[in-house]
């Protein structure tokens, strides 16, 4: 990984709806299943992984309707003045959790994780993870739980290690799904802080200047492909 790519891949967590999970499907990915994790550029399965979040973002994405035929329309800023009018509307509503614009696309709210996957001590490749509706709350618990290790210290948001896997989660209509679960790579916060000799950080911080200067993106082609697993009628997950 001595040079991160101008494209970064997606990694999904596949869903009982996820057509990679589905034999009859074209996209379908011999020995998917519910709860593994997808790399969408090499087709790589797996169930946990260890990593690094090196670089975050927050926004809402303007999605139109599966239904009339998808895509992204833009992005907004979390405090827009369009999310802000789109939630006092669906306060109003049976389906406030669902965020509609005036032009009646999808508001969804994300944050995206641009990360270093590891193993042993070792940088073994770069991933984007987005976060969405119930998937925040793991999301953020983790950002909280470094944050709140750092305290005052210097180092660094991709000094802290952890180790991602899945777990079976319930929505607000009690409809199971795949959840995220994150935890300290060796267990303890303390013991999971990476050296500062360690390849990880090295690889972690050219990624993270990497995306801030826009020399590296995600890769647009699989950007939305977890909406694939998602009942539109529900908040069903991502």
């Amino acid at each position: 990984l001595a040079i991160v790519p101008p494209r970064i891949p997606y990694i999904l967590l596949l869903q009982d709806l996820s057509p990679q999970c589905k034999e009859s499907n074209a996209k379908y990915v011999p020995g998917a299943k519910p709860g593994l994790f997808l790399n969408t550029q090499t087709g790589e399965l797996f169930s946990q992984t260890s990593l690094v979040f090196a670089a975050v973002s927050g926004s809402v994405n303007e999605w139109k309707p599966r239904k009339e035929g998808g895509g992204l329309v833009t992005k907004h800023s979390l405090n827009s003045p369009v999310v802000a009018q789109a939630k006092a509307r669906a306060a109003k509503t049976k389906t406030p959790w669902r965020r509609i614009s005036e032009e009646g696309n999808d508001l969804v709210e994300t944050y995206t994780v641009y990360a270093v996957l590891t193993e042993n001590g070792q940088p073994t490749g770069v991933g984007v993870l987005s976060f969405k509706s119930k998937a925040i709350a793991p999301f953020q618990s983790a950002m909280g739980r470094i944050s709140g290790f750092r305290g005052g210290k210097d180092e660094p948001l991709f000094a802290h290690e952890m180790t991602m896997s899945s777990f079976d989660d319930k929505n607000t209509s009690n409809q199971e799904f795949k959840n995220f679960r994150f935890r300290p790579a060796k267990d303890d916060p303390a013991k999971s802080v990476l050296p500062g000799s360690s390849p990880v950080l090295e690889v972690a911080a050219k990624l993270r200047e990497s995306v801030l200067s826009g020399a590296s993106t995600a890769d647009a082609a699989n950007e939305g492909a977890d909406r694939e697993a998602v009942n539109e009628n529900t908040d069903v997950v991502f």
